[in-house]
């Protein structure tokens, strides 16, 4: 299988003057994918991921997999809490056109 790096954005930082944008992140992968609209690809991405960026991204007729952090503040604390449950067990959550997985490593 062969993979290809089909759009890129390098990033250097924010200029000592230039306030912190919110929801940037969703903007740089809105923007690195918008030339494959109604494509049916699968985006994947690690820390951009948001439910969010999901919705816009189906209403492109493309999905995303990755992760969500537990600071964005948009996961339930069922998801987030793991001390009560086994190891290697997972827990989904679904939210209209989306499927979201807590997995649980180690407890705690």
């Amino acid at each position: 299988m062969t993979s290809y790096v089909y759009n890129m954005q390098v990033y250097t930082g924010r200029e000592k003057e230039q306030n912190r944008k919110v929801n940037q992140e969703q903007r740089v992968v809105l923007d690195l994918v918008s030339g494959l609209k109604k494509s049916g690809r699968n985006i994947t991405c690690d820390i951009f991921t948001s439910t969010s960026l999901a919705r816009k991204l189906a209403k492109r007729q493309m999905t995303v997999l990755g992760t969500i952090r537990k600071n964005k503040g948009e996961l339930s604390t069922k998801l987030m809490e793991t001390r009560d449950r086994h190891e290697n067990t997972s827990i989904f959550a679904f939210q209209d056109s989306a499927t979201l997985v807590s997995y649980c490593l180690k407890k705690g």
